[in-house]
């Protein structure tokens, strides 16, 4: 058989290009079929197996594995067959650099079990980028993968704009009027977990079809402001600021760039001269400027509320914690996927313990996990896409000119994103960002004439072991997979209440998959409920070697203050605190097993830091309960007091102490609210009335609709309560947990407990959900009433 340059210059002659012709037609059924395959398998990446869903539920991983499997599978029979199918990319330098510096960090890295999963996916997602590419390479597919990226940009954005456009109906019906609506309502964000993902997976498929519009340029340009249309109205309504400002900067560099050639800035003129001109244009041009206008007064007010609400403290410690990790190992990292394992080590008191996935900063978690080798090789790839994009710039063909720009602007855009966020971990947002650097990749002239035909053969030489690592990744991850279905029976039993039939599996997890901590943490709490004290303390103890997640070291100390481990059982209390002060749960049950175990001080400590907290805990009757914490009550109540002096007449009123809370709120500078409040917890009638009458004139105003709602909950008037419960989760979901009166519930709850939790530990940490209870049943537990 001979090299590509042979068979091209066979496929000029007649005769042979009238036979290949032929062989096209008799294939066209077979290329039908496989396109069928490519559409299905690319939809279900997108909208579900590359989608927090399918990131984050065993059952969807091995969903996706498989499939990726099979369609590589299938790819190894083309390209055994037909050697224009083998993996080809300007791009494999860089690619190769980056499986390498993940290598070398999962070699060194402190949980090599976490690791080698990431090095496994990035090997199959590797895997997957030379499909892709391939795809590209050849026409039949090239034109219909660029339309199926329109209709899923067409798709997403309808869908995502509808929903929240329905949420909005259910607001105004709450409210009783239609009003200045709340963005992104219930947090609303389709299979992609937040609505800052579905920003981002908006914008970055809005680029291929923007390739796709009319070369004539009135329709072009109609199209593409078309499309910055639906960017931006999706923009808005997910409410992302982090997206707010990455669009921002791209739109100022695109047009910086696009208008620094002299023969584009004379098209912008001459274009707008002739457009003015026609009456149809200065109509349209006046009803824009109208409608925009108008939007901007009526949306302001919520855009300008949105963008003070903070966070940017938050973002910037966890940059902090991520440069701590990489000065501990700064030349490989602490290994791939383990900047969640060991931020909780690393997050210093009284710094902020937030569960999430991520440093919502990639060059900083780079630099933790990867080190000085990852960044190397991050760059050398920024560099090699850089010039791709670049040669496809100055390509003579516009196509490619057209998708070089295209690609320029959406991993611009992807790029300063990912300065305030983080979706290298979402597999649809990395195709959607791969779809144009595939074109150009797959259209690029690759190497000289002359080389080709010994590189085809270096290909063809080496792709067997490239394919034989894709296998052995596919096969590694499905394996590992097991005891994570395990685990997700485990904690569906648990969270319908069913801990007897969670206790087998959750052991059965732990047992087979040890380095992974949600198993251990997950077994841990089904012995305890199975009463096997000894076996739940070891799982803890499991935990807490490998991270200092409070919850782990409260139910620790729960179990050890069972097997009459007094010592151990106030040092795991003290480092449950170290940061589970800042969460409500953990505090309470920590200050009522500190009472027990005869520790006092600590006792009022922690529970006046859970008063503190939640205002309305301090009208429990559970206080009165019992002897010794009847006994203390007062005290807990003054501490609680002194440690939130803004929230003091709050704590005082719902503790039944009504005359100091109306003489604490007197002293404020601005009392009337207060005061006012008071007199509608007291029973007012008046003043509850002027209360409601408030919240409806004053929707978006999540302090007020807390008050709302703790009032009418406080009244028993439930279905009132439930009205701004609703109101309130509708502009931030979550939000009605403090429109609501919190308790101790006497016994263990079915499914989340309230006082926030490190429910998502396990989820975020390793993918590995555990039981919504994390508490042991020893312990009390929190509930909304």
């Amino acid at each position: 058989m001979s090299g590509p340059a042979g068979g091209a210059a066979a496929a000029d002659r007649p005769t042979e290009a009238a036979a290949a012709t032929g062989r096209r037609a008799a294939t066209e059924p077979r290329l039908l079929l496989a396109w069928v395959g490519i559409a299905v398998g690319t939809v279900y990446l997108v909208v579900l197996g590359g989608s927090w869903d399918g990131i984050y539920l065993a059952q969807l991983r091995v969903i996706s594995v498989g499939m990726a499997g099979l369609a590589i599978a299938i790819w190894v029979i083309a390209a055994s067959r037909n050697p224009r199918w083998l993996p080809r990319s300007v791009l494999t330098p860089a690619i190769l650099a980056a499986i390498g510096s993940l290598t070398v960090s999962t070699i060194f890295s402190r949980a090599p079990r976490i690791s080698f999963e990431y090095l496994g996916y990035a090997i199959v997602l590797a895997a997957l980028y030379y499909l892709l590419v391939r795809l590209f390479a050849e026409p039949f597919f090239r034109q219909r993968l660029a339309t199926l990226a329109a209709l899923l940009f067409i798709g997403i954005s309808a869908l995502f704009i509808v929903i929240v456009i329905v949420r909005w109906v259910g607001f105004w019906e709450a409210v009783g009027r239609i009003t200045i609506p709340p963005l992104r309502p219930e947090f609303e964000g389709l299979t992609y977990g937040n609505p800052s993902a579905v920003l981002t997976i908006v914008a970055l498929l809005a680029m291929p079809t923007a390739t796709l519009v009319s070369t004539e340029p009135k329709r072009r340009i109609a199209a593409w402001l078309a499309i910055a249309i639906v960017v931006g109205v999706v923009a808005l309504m997910s409410a992302s600021r982090a997206g707010w400002f990455a669009l921002g900067v791209t739109g100022v560099i695109t047009a910086f760039v696009w208008l620094a050639g002299r023969e584009r800035r004379a098209a912008v003129r001459e274009w707008l001269g002739t457009a003015w001109q026609g009456p149809r244009t200065r109509i349209a041009l006046v009803v824009g400027a109208v409608a925009l206008l108008a939007a901007t007064v009526v949306l302001t007010p919520i855009v300008i509320k949105r963008a003070g609400e903070g966070g940017e403290d938050q973002r910037a410690q966890l940059a902090v914690i991520a440069i701590r990790i990489f000065e501990e190992s700064p030349i490989v990292g602490t290994g791939p996927g383990t900047w969640v394992v060991e931020r909780i080590g690393a997050t210093q008191s009284p710094e902020f313990d937030n569960y999430i996935p991520h440093a919502h900063n990639l060059e900083a978690q780079t630099l933790a996990e990867q080190g000085i080798v990852g960044a190397i090789a991050g760059v050398f790839l920024l560099i090699s896409v850089a010039r791709l994009i670049r040669s496809g710039a100055r390509d003579p063909n516009p196509t490619r000119r057209r998708w070089a720009w295209a690609a320029g602007i959406g991993l611009l855009y992807f790029a300063l994103h990912q300065l305030l966020d983080f979706y290298a971990n979402m597999p649809a947002a990395l195709f959607a960002a791969a779809i144009p650097v595939a074109y150009l990749d797959a259209t690029a002239i690759h190497e000289p004439a002359t080389s080709r035909a010994w590189r085809w053969r270096a290909r063809r030489a080496v792709t067997p072991f490239g394919f034989a690592l894709v296998l052995i990744a596919v096969v590694g991850l499905v394996v590992q997979e097991i005891p994570a279905l395990q685990l997700a029976r485990a904690v569906d039993a648990a969270d319908a209440g069913d801990w007897a039939s969670a206790d087998a599996p959750a052991r059965a997890a732990a047992a087979e998959d040890p380095e992974v901590a949600s198993y251990d943490f997950a077994a841990g709490l089904t012995a305890a409920h199975a009463g096997d004290h000894a076996a739940a303390a070891a799982y803890f103890q499991a935990v807490v070697s490998r991270t200092d997640l409070p919850e782990a070291w409260l139910n620790l100390a729960a179990e050890q203050l069972i097997l009459g481990q007094p010592q151990d059982t106030a040092s795991s209390l003290q480092r449950a605190l170290r940061l589970g002060w800042q969460r409500p749960a953990v505090v309470m049950a920590a200050g009522d097993l500190a009472l027990r175990a005869g520790q006092t001080d600590v006792a009022i400590d922690a529970l006046s830091t859970a008063i503190s907290e939640i205002p309305s805990l301090a009208g429990d009757p559970w206080w009165a309960a019992d002897p010794a914490r009847k006994a203390l009550f007062r005290r807990i109540v003054d501490a609680a007091v002194a440690k939130a002096p803004g929230a003091d007449w709050a704590i005082t009123l719902m503790a039944g102490q009504t005359d100091q809370a109306r003489n604490l709120a007197g002293a404020l500078p601005d009392s009337s609210q207060a005061l006012s409040l008071i007199a509608a917890w007291s029973g007012d009638p008046v003043a509850t009335s002027e209360l409601y009458d408030q919240c409806i004139a004053r929707p978006l105003d999540i302090e007020l609709l807390k008050w709302c709602g703790l009032v009418a909950a406080h009244h028993g008037t439930d279905e009132l309560s439930g009205k701004f419960k609703q109101v309130a989760d509708l502009i931030n979901v979550g939000a009605s947990a403090a429109a609501t009166l919190t308790r101790v519930n006497p016994a263990t709850p079915v499914g989340p407990i309230a006082g926030g939790p490190a429910a998502f530990w396990g989820t975020f940490t390793y993918r590995r959900p555990t039981p919504a209870d994390v508490l042991v049943p020893s312990l009390v537990h929190l509930a909304i009433r």
